[in-house]
């Protein structure tokens, strides 16, 4: 299973790595072709290029994280619309079997408000499975997300950094665990934000991303939302 939002994230990974690799090979060829003094001054210049394109992935990165938590926040928001009048959840009638098919099916369709219904209808089934909530998806999505920002860090400083590396990332084995609460993400394209939902968007804007603090890119550690 892939999720359209980690693959974002990977595409910004794998074009930084692609950007930084060319112009390294730049710089071999400037040491090779230049005087020292000539090729160092070019060479610097190169670097000032790998730092402020890694400010620029980590901003996407960001970007995106920050836009999924909003719709995330408005999925789980208890309004009208979501909260609608659900009577099979009101039937009193389920089965457990029942309960994890519609549990399922919530999942997928980040219907968060239908699944704090289907808990409080049936509070015991919280005894018996754990219940994913909006927190645990925006949870995810922040370790997806950090483990990028920290790609790009990697990528910026360490010349050896390989292709092999740059696609562990979000790999469907590794991370079979996060997909499987996620999935592919394609229940958020249609949630968008407007002026009429604007105010449900910020229950999670206190989560931010992690960076390397010792990163001499223009990011700290807890100022990236």
């Amino acid at each position: 299973m892939t999720n359209i939002f980690v693959e974002k994230f990977k595409k910004i990974v794998t074009d930084y790595f692609n950007d930084v690799s060319a112009l390294r090979s730049k710089a071999k060829y400037n040491s090779v072709t230049f005087k020292p003094t000539i090729a160092k001054d070019y060479n610097a210049s190169l670097e000032e290029e790998i730092t402020h394109k890694g400010n620029q992935a980590i901003s996407e990165i960001d970007t995106i994280f920050a836009n999924v938590k909003q719709k995330i926040s408005i999925c789980n928001f208890p309004n009208k619309e979501n909260l609608g009048d659900d009577c099979v959840i009101k039937s009193g009638i389920l089965t457990a079997e029942e309960i994890n098919v519609l549990l399922k099916k919530y999942y997928s369709e980040y219907s968060f408000i239908k699944i704090r219904k289907l808990v409080s209808e049936y509070p015991k089934i919280a005894e018996t499975m754990v219940i994913q909530t909006a927190s645990d998806f925006i949870e995810i999505y922040r370790k997806f997300a950090e483990s990028a920002v920290k790609m790009v860090y990697s990528i910026s400083q360490n010349p050896r950094f390989s292709e092999i590396e740059l696609n562990a990332y979000g790999d469907k084995n590794f991370a079979s665990s996060l997909y499987a609460v996620i999935g592919s993400g394609q229940a958020l394209i249609p949630v968008s934000i407007t002026p009429e939902n604007e105010y449900m968007s910020h229950t999670f804007d206190s989560v931010t991303l992690g960076v390397p603090s010792d990163s001499e890119m223009n990011f700290t550690f807890r100022g990236v939302r």
